[in-house]
């Protein structure tokens, strides 16, 4: 009898599944670190005309998923429609940047109420 219904009990090996936060984007950047640089590169510059970011930006998401600067040459590639992958990975980071700036501010207001 299943303890939950619905779901059913197999024989089988266990393994690890999951993690916290943290495990779960370092997983996402390993996925995209395995990805052509050049068409990443072509992806992150789609999604900075797409929200109106500025050329840095893209430079920066590269450094973060590769560890180093992309080659000037890049900046001729056409643009390259995004993976859903990619898509998620900078909506995290752009909350992970909000979350971080809402926290250094209400910090700063804490430090100057006492």
């Amino acid at each position: 009898m299943p303890v939950i219904p619905g779901i059913e009990q197999v024989d089988g090996d266990l393994v690890a599944f999951g993690g916290g936060a943290q495990g779960r984007t370092g997983r996402v950047v390993d996925l995209l670190a395995k990805m052509p640089r050049r068409s990443v590169y072509a992806q992150l510059n789609h999604i900075r005309f797409e929200r109106g970011r500025k050329s840095g930006w893209v430079a920066h998401k590269y450094r973060t998923i590769f560890g180093n600067w992309p080659s000037s040459s890049f900046n001729e590639l056409d643009l390259e429609d995004p993976l859903p992958e990619l898509l998620s990975w900078v909506r995290s980071e752009d909350i992970r940047f909000v979350k971080s700036r809402h926290s250094n501010n209400s910090n700063a207001g804490a430090d100057h109420a006492a």
